[in-house]
C-alpha cells in the first residue's frame, strides 16, 4: 500500500514516512495510522452494507412478488370468467339457430299438409271434385313431397379454432420501455400498444411519424385538417376523458369538404387499447366492401363509419363526439356502442394522428 518517501505529511506537514498507493498522499507515522483505520473503517462498512443486501432483496422481493402475482392472478382468473362466458353464450346462440332451422322448415311443411287434408276431406265430403280440383290438390301434394325431400339435406356447421396463444401477452416492463419507439414524439402510447398497433396494421417494424396532436396543434376541425389533409394512410389515436384509449385506421386520404363524403377502404379498421370492460387490444374489420370507411367533413375531426365513431370539433369542450358502433365495422367482442368508452357520447383530452414514415 505504501512506499518510505522524504516529502511532508498531507495533514500536519511533519516529515511524510509514507506515501499512501490509493490517494497518493504522504502521512507522517501518526496520521499514516489515522489514514490506515480510516480506510479499515470504510471497507466494514462496505462489508456489512453487502451482508444485509441479500435479506432486504428477499423480503422486497417477497412483497413485490406476492403483491404482482395477486393482481395478475386476479386478471387471469376475470379474463378466463369473459371468456367462458363468451364461448357460452356463443354456442347457446348457434343451438338456438340449429333448433329454429329444424323446426322452421318442419313447421311451413306440416301446415301446408294440414290445408291439403282439410280440403281433401271437404271434397270427400260433398262429393263435389272434378278433374280440375284433383288436378290442383295433385300439384300441392307434390310441391309438399319435394318441399319435404329438401328439407332432407343436412346443415353444415362450421367451427374455427379458437386461437388463444395470441390473446395473452406477458413480458416485463422495463424490458418494454427499452424497445425502439415505432410512435416517436406521441405521449399515448407504451411499447406494448405500439408493438399491438402495429401488428394489427400488419407490418411489425413500421415506423410512423406524429402529423397531428390535439394538444399541441388545437382541437378545432380545421386544425384536424390544416395536418392531415391529403397525407395519406394514417393511424388516429383517441384517449377519452374516462381514461379509455381507442381509435382507427385508414389507407385512404382525408380531404376537407363542406358536407359529407363518404370513402370505401377495405383495409380500414377500428381498435381498442384500453376500454371500460377490460376487453384485450382487439382489432375490430371494416364490412366485406369497405363500404363508409371514413367521413370527411370540414366541421368535423376523423370520423369512421358513418356512424361508428364520431368526433365534433373542440371535442375536448364538449361531450358532443358519438359512438353508434358496430354500424360498419363489426363487432367482435359483443360490446356494441358501449365498447370502447362504455358511453354513446364522450369528451376527448387527447388526439394524435401518425402517417406513415416511408424509407
Amino acid at each position: 500500500m505504501a512506499e518510505i518517501l522524504s516529502a511532508k505529511c498531507s495533514c500536519c506537514k511533519k516529515p511524510g514516512i509514507a506515501q499512501c498507493d490509493g490517494c497518493t498522499n504522504g502521512f507522517c507515522s501518526t496520521h499514516f495510522r489515522e489514514h490506515r483505520h480510516y480506510l479499515d473503517t470504510k471497507f466494514a462498512q462496505l462489508l456489512h452494507d453487502r451482508s444485509i443486501l441479500p435479506h432486504q432483496l428477499v423480503d422486497h422481493s417477497s412483497k413485490i412478488k406476492q403483491a404482482q402475482l395477486k393482481a395478475l392472478l386476479h386478471d387471469i382468473n376475470q379474463w378466463e370468467e369473459q371468456a367462458l362466458k363468451s364461448v357460452t353464450q356463443t354456442a347457446e346462440r348457434v343451438r338456438n339457430r340449429i333448433k329454429e332451422l329444424m323446426t322452421l322448415r318442419t313447421s311451413t311443411i306440416k301446415a301446408d299438409l294440414d290445408q291439403i287434408s282439410m280440403e281433401l276431406r271437404k271434397c270427400k265430403f260433398e262429393n263435389n271434385y272434378f278433374e280440375q280440383d284433383i288436378k290442383h290438390l295433385s300439384e300441392k301434394l307434390n310441391q309438399i313431397q319435394i318441399d319435404l325431400n329438401m328439407h332432407k339435406t343436412r346443415i353444415k356447421m362450421t367451427i374455427p379454432p379458437i386461437k388463444l396463444n395470441s390473446q395473452l401477452q406477458i413480458s416485463f416492463e422495463k424490458d418494454m420501455r427499452r424497445g425502439k419507439q415505432y410512435f416517436p414524439d406521441g405521449t399515448l402510447l407504451c411499447q406494448e400498444h405500439q408493438n399491438q398497433l402495429n401488428e394489427f396494421y400488419g407490418k411489425r417494424n413500421q415506423m410512423w411519424r406524429l402529423a397531428y396532436k390535439a394538444t399541441r396543434d388545437g382541437f378545432a376541425s380545421t386544425d384536424f385538417y390544416r395536418c392531415c389533409d391529403r397525407k395519406g394512410a394514417t393511424l388516429t389515436l383517441i384517449h377519452s376523458s374516462s381514461g379509455h384509449l381507442f381509435g382507427g385506421y385508414t389507407s385512404i386520404n382525408w380531404e376537407t369538404h363542406e358536407d359529407w363524403q363518404w370513402s370505401v377502404d377495405k383495409d380500414a379498421f377500428l381498435f381498442t387499447l384500453i376500454n371500460p370492460h377490460k376487453i384485450l387490444p382487439t382489432k375490430y374489420q371494416i364490412n366485406t366492401e369497405g363500404r363508409n370507411a371514413i367521413g370527411c367533413k370540414a366541421s368535423m375531426g376523423p370520423t369512421f363509419g358513418s356512424e361508428d365513431i364520431c368526433i365534433y370539433s373542440d371535442s375536448n369542450q364538449n361531450t358532443r363526439s358519438t359512438i353508434m358502433f358496430p354500424t360498419d365495422y363489426i363487432d367482435s367482442t359483443g360490446k356494441g356502442r358501449l365498447t370502447f368508452t362504455g358511453s354513446h357520447y364522450f369528451k376527448t383530452v387527447e388526439i394524435e394522428v401518425y402517417v406513415l414514415k416511408q424509407k
